[in-house]
């Protein structure tokens, strides 16, 4: 049974929900609008439409997103609600050819990932005293080119033809619909203020409605509304694997595949994960022979590096890699994701702000919805079913300096939103006053999952050694 058929099977999709289920990779809204894709049994007229030749898939909505912490944005691609779930189906059946990737790639595998390439780069014996080379692929994902990518599906095209075909078409399309952003951001502004408006006067202890309208901003749809797919100007572009969309991930380690492989078969203490790649190296001179046969692959295959994000790092250094940053045998939070955290925090802040002024609301209330917006991003619910900022960070870390950072930004906004102000009458508000209100030190919270192997969701955490400094 081919990967189409299987997506008409009801087994098939219980499979499906139950994997997605136990790995918590589905928030509450996320399970229920996928039980009731599968009650109706949408999945078939789907799969019949994909395994019709004469069927044509609807355009993809391009649009493009913040990059957090900066100014620059990124091309996303998103298609309907139903075809999305379809391609995910795709995406999870695809891993029967995991065996195909290298064991230095990390991204995107099943049962294989960060934690491994974090424990990798910890247990191997000498890396502090090793050159390091990392590189940044630019625009990955949407500068693959289509026609290097089919010839490396070449396998799939045996063993999967109609399949294929799918995606053939999916790749060669070069098309997309483009939303008029200003209609979109106004639309989105009136949409994402209403709740909140709402949410904000609601009374004392009416915390569900608050918490709601907090972190609505933050869950970005996957998908696109069809009211976007009818007021969309088609437009002519090659879109390479589609950043976004839910089978790019595997297209982008197929790409890749033979540039693993590579260093792999030669031995070399190479780490990719998606488009960042390390090289390590006992000497200068061997690095950038290493370097050399990196670009010239890459050049094939027509990808560009970003310059401003190659480095080369000397024996004790510190270099970064998925987020993180390795020095003297410690891993801690990078540059690049603390900048990243405290521009979300202070834009969250000002936020609230801004509309506790506007209804002439007291201080607390707007201090109050911050710190249960960004309990949700750190944390999420108690239940502990949702992927997190948390759980991606506290088990590869080996230090707190960072979430000390953090935690005093943190406290120095929550402090903005009673008074509006940044000055030394902000420490009237005390760190008993925070606490009372739902704030978590990340820090304890850190300390609390090294102590129990979990991330304590209660708040009933000892806060030794939790200060405001």
């Amino acid at each position: 049974m081919d990967i189409l058929e299987q997506s008409m099977q009801e087994e098939c999709w219980n499979t499906f929900l139950q994997y997605k289920i136990e790995r918590q990779h589905l928030s509450a809204k996320e399970e229920k609008k996928l039980r009731e894709f599968l009650e109706k049994k949408t999945y078939i007229e789907w799969g019949n439409r994909l395994m019709d030749e004469m069927y044509v898939l609807p355009l993809p909505v391009r649009r493009e997103i913040n990059k957090g912490g900066s100014a620059k944005k990124r091309v996303v691609y998103s298609y309907p609600y139903e075809l999305n779930q379809m391609l995910k189906f795709v995406a999870y059946s695809l891993y029967q050819y995991d065996a195909l990737f290298s064991d230095n790639c990390y991204a995107f595998r099943r049962e294989y990932g960060v934690k491994d390439a974090i424990r990798r780069i910890r247990r191997t014996a000498g890396i502090t005293d090793k050159y390091c080379l990392k590189v940044d692929v630019h625009n990955y994902f949407n500068s693959i080119d289509v026609d290097i990518l089919l010839k490396k599906l070449s396998f799939l095209k045996e063993q999967d033809d109609r399949l294929y075909r799918v995606l053939e078409h999916l790749l060669t399309a070069d098309a997309a619909l483009v939303i008029d952003e200003q209609e979109k951001n106004h639309k989105d502004r009136v949409k994402e203020n209403e709740p909140l408006e709402r949410a904000v006067i609601q009374k004392e202890g009416d915390n569900e409605p608050l918490e709601h309208a907090m972190i609505q901003e933050e869950e970005d749809n996957d998908y696109c509304r069809e009211e976007e797919m009818e007021s969309g100007q088609m437009v002519r572009e090659k879109r390479g694997a589609m950043a976004g969309t839910p089978v790019s991930p595997f297209f982008a380690n197929v790409y890749l595949k033979d540039v693993d492989a590579c260093f792999a078969s030669r031995g070399i203490l190479y780490f990719r994960y998606s488009d960042d790649i390390l090289i390590f190296a006992d000497t200068l001179e061997e690095l950038q022979n290493y370097q050399k046969v990196l670009y010239s692959q890459l050049s094939d295959l027509h990808l560009e590096l970003n310059p401003d994000k190659v480095k080369i790092s000397k024996p004790g250094e510190m270099w970064e890699f998925l987020g993180f940053c390795f020095r003297d045998g410690k891993v801690d939070l990078s540059e690049n994701t603390i900048r990243k955290m405290q521009h979300k925090i202070k834009r969250k802040a000002e936020s609230l702000r801004r509309w506790q002024r506007k209804k002439g609301l007291s201080g607390d209330k707007a201090a109050k919805g911050f710190i249960k917006a960004m309990n949700y991003k750190f944390f999420a619910k108690e239940d502990g079913t949702e992927f997190t900022w948390s759980r991606w960070f506290f088990p590869n870390l080996t230090t707190d300096y960072s979430l000390k950072v953090i935690d005093a930004y943190m406290q120095q906004y929550i402090r903005y939103c009673v008074t509006g102000r940044h000055y030394k009458g902000n420490y009237r508000i005390t760190y008993e006053q925070m606490k009372g209100w739902g704030y978590r030190s990340l820090v304890a919270e850190y300390y609390a999952y090294k102590r129990q192997g979990v991330i304590r969701q209660d708040g009933s955490v000892a806060e030794e050694n939790v200060s405001d400094k």
